[in-house]
C-alpha cells in the first residue's frame, strides 16, 4: 500500500514539475509579433537589454517606442518588465493596448515558454493575446 501512495506522488511531481520550462534572458532576445491582426505591431529584445516596439495602427497614430527590458524568474514564473513602454495612442481603441492604458510607463507581464521552446509574452491572457517569437 504504502508503494502504490509513493508512486502516486511522484508521478503527480512529474506531472507538475515538466508543464513549462522557465525562459532565460538569452531565449527572450529575437523579434515577437502578436497573435492579432487587429494592427501592425511588433517587439524586438536586444541583448544589451533594450528593446523596439513598433505600432501601426492605421490611423495616423503610428510610433516607435524604445526602452530597457529586464526578466525575473523565481524559477517556476518569469516575468518580462519593458521600462518606457508607451500603449497603443489615444483614440485607438481598435488595439488590444487601449483597453490597458495609453500612458507611458513600465509594463510588466508574464513570459510563457513551452517544452518545444516556444516564447510567448502575455498582453492579456483573458483574451489570449500574446506576443510570440519568432
Amino acid at each position: 500500500m504504502k508503494s502504490k501512495i509513493g508512486k502516486f506522488w511522484l508521478l503527480l511531481l512529474i506531472l507538475f514539475s515538466g508543464g513549462c520550462a522557465v525562459a532565460t534572458e538569452e531565449d527572450m532576445i529575437g523579434l515577437y509579433t502578436p497573435n492579432f491582426n487587429i494592427c501592425k505591431e511588433t517587439l524586438e529584445l536586444f541583448n544589451d537589454g533594450t528593446y523596439v516596439h513598433l505600432y501601426q495602427g492605421g490611423s495616423n497614430k503610428d510610433f516607435i517606442n524604445k526602452g530597457s527590458w529586464s526578466l525575473n524568474s523565481n524559477g517556476r514564473k518569469t516575468t518580462l518588465t519593458l521600462k518606457k513602454f508607451k500603449f497603443a495612442p489615444i483614440g485607438e481603441s481598435n488595439s488590444p493596448w487601449f483597453q490597458i492604458s495609453r500612458d507611458v510607463g513600465s509594463f510588466e507581464t508574464m513570459v510563457l515558454k513551452g517544452r518545444n521552446g516556444t516564447i510567448r509574452i502575455t498582453i492579456d491572457e483573458d483574451e489570449a493575446f500574446y506576443f510570440f517569437k519568432e
